[in-house]
């Protein structure tokens, strides 16, 4: 469910470097597989928990990662009410010592 993707910058010689990898859920793909038929954007309840939902277990696996060994920073696309709880203060925490690894 966790989709991972790399961005990258194409010099001027063509060759392209990685900058990040981005993680993510699509909510599309939840919607394709688990919700068809039901429009998830027409009811902002249902989003937004549906949305904090995802984001508490990208959190999890973020913080299961080794940041020690990572090569790339990492960005993450979360809800706001996910960046303003406690979870996601814990995770800060956690992994303060390597913070310019994680973009928000």
């Amino acid at each position: 469910m966790i989709r991972e993707q790399a961005a990258v910058i194409i010099g001027a010689d063509g060759i392209a470097q990685i900058l990040i990898y981005e993680y993510f859920v699509s909510v599309s793909w939840v919607h394709q597989k688990l919700t068809p038929g039901i429009n998830l954007g027409s009811n902002i309840w249902l989003f937004n928990y549906l949305t904090e939902t995802i984001d508490a277990q990208l959190l999890d696996t973020i913080e299961h990662d080794d940041f020690e060994h990572r090569p790339y920073k990492i960005s993450l696309k979360l809800n706001v009410s996910t960046v303003m709880g406690k979870p996601f203060r814990q995770l800060e925490d956690m992994v303060a010592e390597h913070s310019g690894k994680i973009i928000i």
